[in-house]
């Protein structure tokens, strides 16, 4: 959905690309950051706004919320399997990706995206991880890189 600042007019993007919500857009306001984890394909997609064409960006990964990086020339995308949750990144040009993706940080835990509550969200510079254990007690840790 695309609307002016005081809802006076909205519009559909489109329908069927991605999650629900879009978690990022791009420097160049061109590109809507978007994955699906709960039905296929799977991925992280982008949303070329222009001719409203949703384009497989890293296929085949459950990843919740990818963003561009700091400097907007990576995607940032954390996934988890076989009991490890790690941060990736893959780099960003003109529209696709460039390079082949890199884990940059494994985390102190594991456990599913969708798991009894849980979650966690990386700052876009990887220096911080923010998330919350699936204890039953939700404790919030703050994960900090240097």
């Amino acid at each position: 959905m695309d609307a002016n600042c005081d809802w006076s007019t909205v519009r559909v993007l489109t329908t069927g690309a991605g999650a629900p919500n879009m978690s990022d857009v791009s420097a160049d306001g061109k590109y809507l950051l978007t994955s699906t984890i709960d039905r296929d394909p799977t991925g992280i997609f982008a949303l070329r706004i222009a001719d409203k064409t949703c384009i497989p960006v890293v296929p085949n990964v459950l990843s919740f919320g990818p963003r561009f990086s700091a400097d907007r020339r990576s995607i940032v995308y954390t996934t988890s399997a076989r009991g490890e949750v790690s941060v990736n990144r893959v780099g960003w040009s003109d529209g696709k990706t460039a390079g082949k993706s890199q884990v940059v940080a494994k985390l102190p835990f594991a456990f599913a995206q969708f798991s009894g509550g849980n979650g966690y969200d990386v700052v876009r510079d990887l220096s911080k991880i923010v998330y919350l254990r699936p204890s039953g007690q939700f404790d919030l840790y703050v994960l900090s890189q240097k």
